[in-house]
């Protein structure tokens, strides 16, 4: 019946990971050259003050073997920042002991890692993973099992009235930021009013179902022709940009600036096409970040 009036007592506990751990196995047996060199093409792309740092230097080491156990172990960003506290195994995985001033990442910055990852690097990272396995003999790559499970598609489905919403959103995103570092920029009193265009979509979205199809194809062509109103001067906008300024826009503003140079035009091109013919145009985008 021993400790059974005592409460726990903090303190210092030594653990002992054992080499045929299988994290340790693997951590072991990974290219962690080649898999750094992957991600650091993204890293330096994502940033525009000339650093790979988040805030402080980022130990790419940690970052990327964080990556890899959340997806070995399909975890939550914030499951992952606890098992680095608390794990010796994934804590050594990362790089403890090997990593100077060896720290666990919070889950915001977890998370920030991988979105500055290109869905490119994350197919080569997984296809470096696959390539070393076969080199140990855990693969073989003659044999091929098909699995019919479905996977979730990462575009959410692909309505006009969500994308025309997003690209108002990266629209008001990108003006914000000008506003804000290059207001000399900025055409007097422009604006994208987010309101108005949610107000348009809730419209078109609660329309009842018995309403007729006249009436249908009218209140989407008003919301049609009201974010192409609040757009067009954004894209101005981004023509006026210079190649110095656009190359100093942080990571995620950049994004934005590219799908509103890039895209938004012909996206609107498209579905104007639809109001006026009621058929999809071929080639027409259905998602701005998965073009495939």
């Amino acid at each position: 019946m021993s400790g059974q009036d005592m409460l726990p007592k903090e303190g210092f506990v030594s653990i002992e990971v054992s080499p045929s751990h299988p994290l340790m196995r693997l951590a072991k047996a990974l290219p962690w050259p080649l898999l750094m060199k992957s991600v650091v093409k993204d890293l330096k792309e994502t940033t525009g003050k000339g650093f790979w740092g988040m805030g402080r230097k980022i130990k790419v080491r940690i970052h990327l073997g964080a990556y890899l156990l959340q997806r070995l172990y399909t975890l939550t960003d914030r499951k992952v920042e606890y098992q680095l506290k608390d794990n010796a195994s994934f804590q050594l995985f990362c790089g403890l002991g090997i990593v100077e001033d060896w720290h666990a990442p919070d889950h915001t910055k977890i998370e920030e890692f991988r979105n500055r990852l290109s869905p490119e690097t994350h197919r080569r990272l997984a296809n470096i993973m696959a390539q070393t396995a076969v080199s140990l003999g855990f693969a073989d790559p003659r044999e091929v099992d098909f699995d019919s499970t479905v996977q979730e598609a990462n575009i959410s489905y692909p309505s006009d009235a969500s994308l025309m919403t997003k690209l108002a959103g990266l629209g008001k995103k990108l003006v914000d930021f000008v506003k804000e570092k290059l207001p000399r920029h900025l055409s007097k009193g422009l604006e994208v009013n987010m309101k108005a265009v949610k107000e348009k979509v809730r419209d078109d979205f609660f329309l009842p179902k018995n309403k007729s199809i006249e009436i249908k194809r009218e209140v989407f062509q008003r919301l049609h022709k009201f974010v192409k109103h609040e757009i067009r001067p954004v894209v101005d906008l981004c023509e006026m940009l210079t190649q110095s300024q656009i190359a100093k826009l942080p990571w995620n503003i950049r994004r934005a600036f590219d799908t509103l140079k890039n895209d938004a035009c012909r996206y609107l091109l498209d579905v104007g096409h639809f109001t006026r013919t009621h058929t999809i145009k071929a080639g027409k985008l259905l998602s701005f970040h998965a073009k495939e």
